[in-house]
Formats: C-alpha cells, sequence, structure tokens
C-alpha cells in the first residue's frame, strides 16, 4: 500500500479553511484516495445519512495535487480515517512552504507525513491515520438518490444568513417548496409562543441524477430538518460557493454546494413532525 503526491501550494489555504468548515459536521473523517486514473478523492463524515448529518465532499486532484501516485491491493484505492483537526494543522504549516509532499508513512502506526520545503528548513508533520478496510470503504459510499427537482439557492450567503437567525428561535425548520405560482422556497420555525415564517421568491428549478431539465415543479416539498445540522451545513458559505442547490427529497434534505475544484454535499435526515 503506497501513496505519494505533491500538495498545490496556492491551495493550502483553501484546503485548510475547508477542513476547518467539516468539523462542523464532526471531529473526524474519512479520507478515500482514488486511482490514478480517476479525478476526485473523496472526503467524508459521519458515514450514516439516515441517522445524522452527513457530508460528502469531492477534491478534483488536478487542482489540489500533483505528480498523484497511488498502489493498494484493492482497486488501487485507500480508505483513511483521520481527526481533521490534525490535518488542517499540517496543512495550515504548509501555507509558507515552497513544496510539500503528502506521502503515507508507517511509523510506530500508519500516518500521512507532510514533508514541507521552506526557503530556511524542512519540516516534517505527521497526521495519525487507521486504514480502514474495503467493506468500510463501500460502507461510505454516498447514498443513490432517484431523480427529482430541486431549486437553485440564490442569494446563497442572504440565505445562510436567515436560516442562522431562525437557529436561535426554535430548533426544527420547515422547509418547503412551493411550485403552485412562482418556485418559493419556505423556511417556517414554531414554537409554544412564537412563529417565524418567511420566504425567498423566484427561484429557479434544478434536476438531480436527470439528463432532463425543467422548467416547472410537479408538486410542492416539504420536509422539517434539525436546524442545528442546517446551520452547520450552512456554514460553507464562507467558503464563497459558486453555486448551491437544495433537494427534498421523502427521507433527507440534500443541500449541495460547488466551487472551483471542491463540491460538497450535505444529507439532513428528515425529522418526524
Amino acid at each position: 500500500m503506497k501513496f505519494r503526491t505533491l500538495l498545490v501550494v496556492n491551495k493550502v489555504a483553501l484546503f485548510a479553511k475547508l477542513l476547518s468548515v467539516l468539523q462542523k459536521v464532526d471531529k473526524s473523517a474519512f479520507l478515500i484516495l482514488c486511482s490514478e486514473t480517476e479525478e476526485e478523492i473523496r472526503l467524508v463524515t459521519k458515514a450514516d445519512a439516515f441517522q445524522g448529518l452527513y457530508s460528502s465532499t469531492l477534491l478534483k486532484k488536478s487542482e489540489f495535487f500533483d505528480n498523484y501516485r497511488i498502489e493498494s491491493k484493492y482497486h488501487n484505492l485507500i480508505g483513511l480515517e483521520f481527526q481533521l483537526s490534525a490535518l488542517e494543522d499540517a496543512i495550515r504549516a504548509s501555507s509558507n512552504a515552497a513544496g510539500v509532499v503528502m506521502k503515507l508513512s508507517k511509523k510506530e502506526q500508519a500516518c500521512i507525513s507532510f514533508h514541507i520545503q521552506t526557503l530556511t528548513s524542512n519540516i516534517i508533520q505527521d497526521v495519525p491515520v487507521r486504514v480502514v478496510s474495503p467493506a468500510q470503504i463501500e460502507e461510505l459510499a454516498e447514498p443513490c438518490l432517484p431523480p427529482c427537482s430541486g431549486v437553485v439557492l440564490s442569494p446563497f450567503q442572504k440565505i445562510a444568513l436567515l436560516i442562522e437567525k431562525f437557529r436561535h428561535v426554535s430548533q426544527p425548520i420547515q422547509l418547503t417548496v412551493d411550485s403552485s405560482n412562482s418556485i418559493e422556497l419556505h423556511f417556517k420555525c414554531q414554537s409554544e409562543t412564537l412563529e417565524v415564517e418567511t420566504c425567498i421568491k423566484g427561484l429557479k428549478i434544478v434536476t438531480l441524477n436527470s439528463e432532463e431539465s425543467s422548467s416547472q415543479m410537479e408538486q410542492s416539498k416539504s420536509a422539517l430538518v434539525d436546524g442545528k445540522h442546517l446551520s452547520k451545513a450552512l456554514f460553507a458559505t464562507c467558503l464563497l460557493p459558486q453555486r448551491a442547490f437544495c433537494f427534498i427529497l421523502s427521507n433527507l434534505v440534500l443541500l449541495h454546494i460547488e466551487l472551483s475544484g471542491i463540491d460538497i454535499s450535505y444529507y439532513l435526515p428528515v425529522m418526524v413532525s
């Protein structure tokens, strides 16, 4: 089992910020290193989309890594579990480097070693990891979702600020996509003494897992989600995403965020009202 690559230095700050964002979901994560022929590696937090908040992040290899080399008996895939804060510290230590080699090492335990070259010195920083089995890698696959319609979240930054204010009013948040007139996304919080509701109008429709596009949604969709889960997912606004989408399904809400070289999917389980 071997892995070695060069970290693209001008992507270090964005990589570190991403790891900070993912720590809002969980303290640990799984890194799925793909074969050399595939375009993306994957970061996964919370491996059960139907029990708690789960996220899956795709990193485009060509933007974050160079001279990527990997070898394993399982289709040249390697799965590693690690503490996000430890990897973030190692990445941040590389911020002023002239070059960074990232490789899988075996010392007292398995680790990802960062060989950081600066103008004045060389630094080695190790991140302890646990190698996961092929069966566990399979379990970390994203949920298989049916084709469905959702909405483009725009302006995303304003929507995120709105939800953060809602979280302090009441824990559950009702999301409703209303297609009876124009496409509207409603947010509603309710407690014994207070009810707050707002909506965003004039949204556009997007389709998931379908080659067909649509300008209309067949019916209105609604789901109740944990306000803390939604707030943690929307913390990704600090990455300044280029696009964001929301899909409401029967058992989960998918919040998908895109920026240069990074795609993040948050899976929020639906609460029973």
